[in-house]
């Protein structure tokens, strides 16, 4: 796994579950 990817791989699962993690915690997601 390359950092490239890994950044992909984690803005992608920001979108889809973390993001909700975060939303949860206080984080802030503007995208979505």
């Amino acid at each position: 796994m390359r950092i490239p990817f890994s950044a992909l791989y984690f803005h992608a699962a920001c979108h889809d579950d973390i993001g909700k993690i975060l939303s949860r915690q206080g984080w802030s997601v503007n995208d979505k």
